[in-house]
C-alpha cells in the first residue's frame, strides 16, 4: 500500500521545532512499535512546550496573572476580579480589552504589516477605581505587574529589534525574555477600615495588582 505523501514543514513549524527534533522524527519508523508511541508522545509534548515559549505574550501573561488569585472571591465586575487570603492580603485581576476597529474587517490578514497591527484595534484608555471595605487600617504595597501593546509584547519587541529571524532558538530565547511584564510599587493607606485603589488601563492592558499589608 503506497503510503502517504509527506507534507513539507512550514516556517511555523520550523519556529517551534527544535533541530535535534527532525532527528528523532526520522528515526521514529525505525524503532519498535512500543517505543514509537512513548517517543510520538514526547515529541508533541516537546513541541507545544516550545510553542507556548514562542508565543509568550499577552494570552500566556494573562493566564499567569490569574494564577496569583487568591482563594478568596471578594468582588467580580466586568473590568476586573478582586481576591483576598484572609490575612489582610488582596489579589486584583484587571484588563482593559478594546476590540477591532472597522479596518480590521476590511482587510486581508497577509495585507496587514506587523506595524500596523495595533492601529487596528479601538484607543480608549480606562480608569478604573477600586475601594475595599473591611480592611485592616493601615499601610499597603501595592505592587502592580502590566503587560499591554507596548510593555511586554513580543510583537512589539521583535518589531523594535529590527525584525530578526524568528527561526533562530537564540532570537527565540531572546525575544521571550524580553518580552515580561513591566513592575511598578506604591503604598496606600487604608483609614477607617477602607482602602482605595485607583490604575489606568491602556488598551488591550492586562494588569496585576498584588496588595499586600505592611506591618509596623
Amino acid at each position: 500500500m503506497a503510503g502517504k505523501p509527506s507534507k513539507p514543514m512550514t516556517p511555523f513549524d520550523k519556529s517551534v521545532t527544535p533541530s535535534y527534533l527532525y532527528k528523532w522524527k526520522l528515526f521514529l519508523a525505525f524503532l519498535p512499535p512500543s517505543i514509537q508511541r512513548f517517543l510520538a508522545v514526547y515529541i508533541k509534548f516537546t513541541e507545544f512546550r516550545y510553542t507556548m515559549d514562542y508565543f509568550r505574550g499577552l494570552p500566556f501573561h494573562a493566564f499567569s496573572f490569574l494564577a496569583h488569585l487568591k482563594n478568596q472571591l471578594l468582588s467580580l465586575g466586568a473590568h476586573y476580579i478582586i481576591t483576598m487570603d484572609g490575612r489582610n492580603n488582596y489579589c486584583i485581576v484587571c484588563h482593559n480589552f478594546c476590540p477591532p476597529n472597522t479596518d480590521y474587517y476590511y482587510q486581508y490578514g497577509e495585507k496587514i504589516s506587523c506595524e500596523k497591527v495595533d492601529a487596528l484595534f479601538q484607543t480608549a484608555p480606562v480608569v478604573l477605581t477600586f475601594r475595599i471595605d473591611n480592611v485592616k487600617t493601615g499601610r499597603y504595597l501595592i505592587k502592580k505587574k502590566f503587560v499591554n501593546q507596548k510593555s511586554g509584547n513580543l510583537l512589539a519587541e521583535w518589531i523594535h529589534s529590527g525584525k530578526p529571524d524568528a527561526t533562530s532558538m537564540d532570537e527565540q530565547s531572546y525575544l521571550s525574555a524580553i518580552s515580561i511584564p513591566r513592575q511598578t510599587s506604591e503604598t496606600a493607606d487604608a483609614e477607617n477600615n477602607v482602602l482605595d485603589i485607583t490604575t489606568i488601563l491602556e488598551s488591550n492592558e492586562i494588569q496585576l495588582l498584588q496588595v499586600i499589608y505592611q506591618l509596623e
